[in-house]
Order: C-alpha cells, then structure tokens, then sequence
C-alpha cells in the first residue's frame, strides 16, 4: 500500500523547501542505490532534472521551457543528444485507413493571439542536415518547403519545395531542384 497519502477537497499539494542556490528533489532507491531515479528542480538555474538508473540528466527542462534529452544544455526547443549510438525519432502508428504517420511544421506570421497570412516565398519548414569536420558543424544539405505565390483566405496555399546540397569546399548549399507550384 501507499506510506503516504496527501488528500484534500480543493486544491492539494506537498511543497519542498530548499535554499536559492541548491536542489530539491523527490528519489527513488533500492537495495542497491539511494538515488537510483528522481526529480531534482535545480534553484541556481531554475531547472528540472530527470534521474534514472542513478544518472541525471536524463531530461532536463531549463528556466526558458527548452528541452534537453541526454543534453544538461539544450541550445532548441527540443534538443536529443546521443553519445555513441544512433539518434533516431520513431513515429508509429496502426491505422485501419489511408491515413498517414506525418511530421508538420506549421507557420504564420503575426502572433499566437493574432496569426496573419504568410506571403510568397516564406520558408514554411526547412530540413537541415550537419556534418562534423574534425572541427565544428557544417551543412551539407537541405529542403525547404516554401510558399509560392499569394494565399489567399480559404483554402489556397501554393508551394514549391526547393532541393539544397553543399558543393565540395563550398560553406553553404546550393539550390540544385526545385518543383514549383504548378510541377
């Protein structure tokens, strides 16, 4: 059974003090660890930390809402960082139709609270892919899914997806196929 029980009507909760520059947590352990798993909140930099099998830092989520797996830094909104295996994200899904698994970026200009029509030659979405030099990162490549002509209210938005790849001692990629709105 449960060793502790908080209940209330209204609104509940357990509070854990701990000084401005230190951690306060809530661990798991087992014969073999004191701190095998937790939830560690981190009041020098105002982050949550995710422990399992005795490591942190398993998911962390900083002060501004950014998301870190295998990363205490996540420099994205969601960063994953894998040290010595692959890096993969899995979408699965068991339909019974033509229904798909699909990634969507989704664009408006304007604000959350009042989104505005985007315009001609607005990147919508763009996949970028990296490689290490011995040195830092550079771009090998990338596809741009664009806006190609003017949307209008309703139900028309023209695109165009335009195909990158950087040339050998090039810095950046270069367009080398684009299909249009019209094919």
């Amino acid at each position: 059974g449960d060793e502790l029980v908080v209940e209330g009507s209204g609104r509940s909760g357990i509070s854990i003090l701990s000084g401005n520059d230190s951690k306060g947590g809530l661990y798991f352990a087992d014969d073999g660890a004191d701190d095998i798993g937790g939830i560690r909140y981190d009041h020098d930099d105002n982050s949550f930390e995710f422990i399992t099998n005795g490591t942190g830092d398993r998911m962390r989520i900083t002060s501004a809402g950014s998301v870190g797996i295998g990363t205490a830094s996540p420099d994205a909104n969601l960063h994953v960082q894998v040290d010595g295996s692959e890096t993969q994200l899995r979408l699965t899904s068991y339909r019974n139709d033509s229904g798909q698994t699909a990634i969507r970026g989704y664009k408006a200009r304007g604000s959350l609270a009042t989104p505005v029509i985007v315009n001609d030659g607005d990147t919508l979405l763009e996949i970028q892919a990296y490689g290490h030099d011995g040195t830092d990162w550079h771009r090998v490549g990338e596809i741009d899914f664009q806006v190609d002509g003017s949307p209008s209210d309703g139900t028309d938005m023209p695109g165009r997806l335009v195909f990158s790849t950087t040339s050998d001692a090039a810095g950046s990629p270069t367009e080398r196929m684009r299909i249009d709105s019209s094919g």
